[in-house]
């Protein structure tokens, strides 16, 4: 086991790179921390003299990467663009017309070839209203940068989706805030439903939904055939081929909100991990969903959690910027 002193700031997500060499933790407000394991040292991710930050989405070639620089137009105007395409070695940055990774969620395929996003974009035009309704789109990953490909609107008045995880290469999953009643107060009533899409055109095949009040993440096991939806320590799984049956209900307490990236599933989807919003993480075995293993460091509350492509290696960081890596054995 190692720990790692990163910037101060809460990590609100981890990714390791295929290499299994390299960390990236995700800082709250100082951008992305790069670790290279075998040395202990780390930097902050630039390209040129800008910091990367943002919500962050890394390539499974680990050539590329998703994230924003500053001084990035954020007007409404025909020419914003917001996010950028990075590649890592060498570092350049390439355009995407692409507003809202803040604080969104953003996801690569696992083959690479399919990225989708949630936020506005110029592509897209005309739009409702004021123009800053979120909606879903899919774009090409090419040699260059990103490709627009389509984007979709939640029918339902109010709607948006908030979380997304591809479940497989040709299938995306959804968390959508459906509205359940007339406005009141200025807003309407929501409640979660759970969509299963295209990850060609976003186009719904499937829905449910979601006990929950509030989705804290979304996540789809290794090989697509199960969704998992979070709030707080509260865990519901689904089939992803008949979305209609009951969900798994894993107890927990529903009342902490947590980072977006606090679950992850190990590379086998054999068992998924949770940082306990504590100073543990909790390991559960995927075929009965039990908890058959937990880890505590003195490392401060751990918030985020990762498993390298390899299996080998875990990874979990915490609200103080510390990440704790050790070998991953269930």
């Amino acid at each position: 086991m190692r720990i790692l002193e990163g910037p101060p700031h809460t990590i609100h997500s981890l990714a390791f790179a295929p290499d299994n060499g390299t960390l990236y933790a995700v800082h709250e407000r100082v951008g992305v921390h790069a670790w290279n394991l075998a040395k202990g040292t780390g930097e902050t991710l630039r390209v040129g003299e800008h910091p990367v930050f943002g919500a962050f989405a890394l390539h499974p070639s680990g050539r590329w990467a998703l994230g924003r620089l500053p001084g990035a137009s954020t007007g409404n105007s025909d020419t914003d663009h917001d996010a950028r395409l990075i590649r890592l070695a060498p570092r350049k940055a390439s355009r995407i017309n692409f507003l809202g990774v803040t604080g969104c969620d953003i996801a690569f395929a696992p083959n690479g070839k399919n990225l989708v996003t949630l936020g506005h974009s110029d592509y897209d035009r005309p739009r409702r209203g004021n123009g800053r309704e979120y909606r879903i789109y899919g774009w090409k990953a090419t040699a260059t940068g990103a490709r627009y490909a389509w984007h979709r609107d939640t029918p339902e008045a109010d709607a948006k989706a908030w979380r997304v995880a591809f479940a497989g290469d040709d299938a995306l999953l959804t968390e959508d805030r459906v509205a359940t009643g007339p406005m009141q107060y200025g807003m309407y009533p929501t409640k979660p439903h759970l969509r299963l899409r295209s990850a060609t055109d976003g186009s719904v095949s499937a829905s449910a939904e979601i006990p929950a009040a509030l989705v804290d993440q979304l996540l789809a096991s290794p090989d697509g055939t199960r969704a998992v939806v979070r709030e707080g320590m509260r865990l519901w799984v689904y089939e992803t081929a008949d979305l209609s049956k009951p969900p798994v209900e894993i107890a927990g307490s529903d009342q902490t909100r947590v980072e977006p990236h606090a679950a992850a599933f190990d590379r086998s989807g054999r068992f998924l991990l949770l940082a306990h919003n504590g100073p543990s993480v909790r390991v559960f075995d995927t075929a009965a969903w039990r908890e058959v293993r937990k880890w505590k460091w003195s490392a401060g509350t751990l918030r985020a959690v990762a498993v390298s492509p390899d299996g080998a290696l875990a990874a979990a960081g915490s609200a103080r910027g510390t990440v704790v890596v050790w070998d991953f054995e269930a």
